[in-house]
Parts: structure tokens; sequence; C-alpha cells
């Protein structure tokens, strides 16, 4: 299995030798950001898998088989593909090892050697991060399988730490990074939604840097993380339901003939063109800004008048009630866009904001609560508008 986490060899004048990969496989595990970052992986792709027994799966890009044959102890038939004869090799001994069967097959992830409709699971990790138009990759993923089957793919993500460095080593001469693609949400969508897959979802993992010691200090809340949001997880995981009908014809949709449109415009009734939306972008953010204003730029206000020797009664709870209300309009605001795009760590920092804003105000005043509902509040307005950026 080939996780976000995988501490591979970075050659600056070559990539590394397919050969020695699973000796470096080797060392990565014993280290202990390897086995922080693979078990939180492997939980990650177990759960959105799902119960196994009994079900075809092919593991497409299957390295030296950690995943196949975990999916083999649970009762799934499992094939394993993978260009690398090395690969195929430390895979076969690994099943060998756990007592389990698993077809191993030498082979390109672009190019299935299998029937359509054979398998009830596909599933590929760390492989088409690793390809340059992954679109023709899961053309042919979803022709192998069955209406109705699962695909799972189990990406880099962009949007961390893990990805900053990698970056940074491509730069520095690292063929292997130098090629890499990192993806966020809203590409994983996209490429889902090329595929005319129906039920996608991403999840992530790893949102602790790349240090043993902040693995070990975070692994226990990593999993809360990935329930909020994506922003910060090194690993995502998509998941998706193949067409219960097959009468797409997905070649002309790859092949860009067909292309759903990104966004629906209709006519206004003045006759203008304008994009549907429930609400406008910068709503959230002018609402937050009011919000500020009315409780910071009320103090300074009183301040600068104070210091020229005017004084003024001010109705407090008239006061706290115009910063509520704002709060409450920008909190509201997010989850009306929520709506259209349902990633929640935008709703969930935004009304984890509010309710502290809402409860030094009202019920029991805490500059520390103040301080951190608008951090809160603030950074939910940030995501909620990154999230809409992306989705254009």
């Amino acid at each position: 299995m080939t996780e976000a986490g995988r501490s591979l060899p970075d050659a600056s004048d070559t990539a590394p030798a397919i050969d020695v990969l699973p000796d470096a496989y080797a060392e990565w595990r014993r280290s202990t950001l390897g086995r922080i970052t693979d078990a939180l992986e492997e939980r990650l792709l177990l759960d959105r898998i799902g119960p196994v027994r009994g079900l075809r799966i092919l593991d497409v890009g299957c390295g030296d088989g950690v995943l196949a044959t975990r999916l083999a102890q649970d009762g799934a038939r499992v094939t394993g593909l993978d260009a690398s004869p090395a690969m195929i090799a430390a895979a076969r001994r690994r099943a060998k090892a756990a007592g389990v069967e698993i077809d191993l097959v030498e082979g390109d992830s672009g190019g299935l050697p299998f029937p359509a409709g054979h398998f009830d699971r596909v599933v590929s990790v760390a492989t088409l991060c690793f390809v340059d138009d992954p679109r023709p990759t899961i053309r042919d993923m979803v022709r192998v399988l069955k209406p109705g089957g699962r695909l799972i793919l189990g990406e880099l993500g962009r949007w961390n730490l893990w990805a900053a460095q990698r970056r940074v080593k491509g730069w520095l001469g690292s063929k292997l990074w130098r090629a890499a693609h990192f993806r966020s949400r809203a590409d994983l969508n996209e490429l889902a939604d090329q595929a005319w897959l129906r039920d996608a979802a991403v999840v992530g993992a790893v949102y602790y840097p790349p240090i043993g010691i902040a693995a070990h200090l975070m692994a226990r809340v990593d999993h809360m993380i990935g329930n909020i949001t994506t922003i910060g997880g090194a690993f995502l995981v998509l998941t998706a339901t193949s067409p219960a009908e097959q009468r797409v014809d997905r070649q002309r949709i790859f092949d860009g003939a067909q292309e759903k449109p990104k966004q629906q415009v209709v006519r206004h009734e003045r006759g203008k063109d304008v994009t549907r939306k429930t609400t406008n972008d910068w709503l959230a953010a002018m609402a937050t800004a009011f919000s500020l204003i009315a409780c910071y730029g009320t103090l300074a206000a009183i301040a600068v008048l104070g210091a020229l020797g005017v004084t003024i009664a001010l109705n407090e709870a008239i006061w706290a009630g115009a910063i509520v209300f704002f709060a409450a309009l920008a909190l509201v605001t997010i989850l009306l866009r929520w709506r259209r795009h349902r990633q929640n760590s935008s709703i969930v920092l935004a009304g984890i904001g509010f309710l502290l804003i809402a409860f030094t105000m009202v019920i029991s005043y805490e500059r520390i609560i103040e301080l951190a509902g608008f951090a809160f509040l603030c950074a939910g307005t940030f995501v909620d508008w990154r999230i809409g950026r992306e989705k254009k």
C-alpha cells in the first residue's frame, strides 16, 4: 500500500529504483511516524471500503500488498495489480506469510486487463498522484466495476505541511516529488463528477506535520479533525458509486466532447444573466466584519471620544445584541452556502465561534472566550470563502 506518509528515497538526480522500494517501505514502517501514519490511513481506508466478505475487490497499484492482504484476511476475493515485478513478488511473499490467497497481476493502471463489471470494489491508493491525466485511468476503473459498485481512491492532499515539504524536495531536484500531483477535495469531487459517479464523498487523515512526536501527540484526535475538514489533511480518500445503469458514453465525457457545466446560468427577471447562487459570496465576510466592528470598533470610538473629552452613554444590552446579531448573520449565511457544497468545516468553525460569542456577550463575559469566538468565526468565514473559490 502506498500511503501519504511513505518515506521514499529522494535522490536528486534520479527517481528511486523500483526494486529498492519494498526495503524502503519496511524502513518507513519501523519508524514511529510510519507506524502511526500507516495505521491512521489503513483505518480510514477500511472504514470507507466497508464490509468486504465475499466481495470481489481490485487493488490498483497494490504495491507490496499490505492493503490487499488485509482485505483478503477479512474475507474478500482480492486481485492486486502493479506495474512492478518487484512489488508483485513482495506482495506474493506477504500473502503467503499471512496464509491468504491473492490473485496478483503485473500490469499498468491505464489498461486494466479485466472484463467489464467484474468487481464489487476498486481501490487505488497513492497511484493517481503520479499520473498526469487520471481521467482515462478512472474511466477504466469504472468500466471494471459492477453497476452500483464502489470506487475508493486514496490520494495525496494539497493543503498540508507534507505536500509543502514534498514540493520543496521536488524544486530541489527530486524527480519523484517533482512528478507528483497533490489534489484537493474539490479536485477529487470534480474527477468523480466527470466520471458520472454518484454519492461522491471525500474525507481526510494525517493532519500533523511529518514529525514523529507530532504524530504521537495528535494521533488520537486526527479522525476528529477529519470529520470536520479536509484542509490540512495529507491523505484524502474519495469514495463514489458506479452508476446503476452502464449507459453513459464515458469516452466522450473524458475526451471533452460532453462536459457537465460547472455553473448554471438563469435569466434574471430584468433580462440579465446571473449565476444561480443562494447568497452573495461576500455576505458572510461582511457580516463577520460588522460583528468585529460592532465590538472593537465601538470600543475604539469610545476611547477616541474619551480622549477628546466627550462622554457617551452606551446601552450595553443593545451593543452586545448587535454583536451577536451580526455573528448570527454570518453563521446563517455560511449555513445557506453549506447547503450547496455540503462541506462541514466552515459551518462547524463558524458555529463554534457564534456559540462562544453569544455565551460571552449574553451569559458571562470573558475576554479570552470573546477572542476565541471571533477567531473561530473568522476561520469559518475564510474556509467558506475558500470552498467557494474551489467550486468555481
